[in-house]
């Protein structure tokens, strides 16, 4: 079936498709809870920090992380990065 797709005569394998896409899967998700992250924290800085700051800190911590496990540089360069919860 790929091959309908992208023809006999390419340098994609099958398995290659599957592992670009399985990267891009997970980066999406990372992305995605990044964002959520983001969300929060820029509330509670636009609100006076109504949470305390270790949790928001441990959210910040947390966004870093979703970011450094994220590869496509598309995804990365549409967050904020690194955050600050001054």
């Amino acid at each position: 079936m790929i091959e309908k797709f992208y023809g006999t005569n390419t340098e994609f394998q099958p398995i290659d498709v599957l592992e670009e896409a399985m990267l891009l899967y997970n980066d999406y998700h990372y992305f995605k809870k990044a964002q959520e992250l983001e969300k929060i924290i820029k509330d509670e800085n636009a609100n006076h920090m109504r949470r305390p700051a270790e949790d928001i800190a441990k959210a910040s911590e947390l966004h870093g992380a979703y970011v450094k496990n994220i590869r496509n540089d598309l995804f990365k360069t549409s967050l904020l990065t690194p955050i600050i919860t001054d």
